[in-house]
């Protein structure tokens, strides 16, 4: 009976040993993967004001672009009724 209790206690006493390990490299693990996560926010909020800078000056070109195209036309208007006088 008291060889059997030992073996018991022992056991008992791994067991926990190996429970304590684990929950250290599980708060490990989770701490990694909230770094991680915080990181990976920090990119994709990178991301869209980089995305947010393009497709402002994406529109801004458009409308320059309009713009030219409207004094370019214009222009040549005002040629081809000078050439006609």
């Amino acid at each position: 009976m008291q060889e059997q209790n030992e073996e018991l206690h022992h056991s008992l006493v791994k067991t926990t040993v190996r429970m304590e390990v684990m929950g250290s490299e599980l708060k490990s693990s989770h701490q990694q993967l909230e770094t991680e996560l915080q990181r990976t926010r920090e990119e994709l909020e990178r991301l869209r004001e980089n995305f947010r800078r393009s497709e402002d000056s994406y529109t801004s070109s458009l409308q320059t672009n309009v713009a030219l195209e409207q004094k370019l036309r214009s222009v040549v208007s005002s040629s081809s009724l000078l050439r006609r006088r």
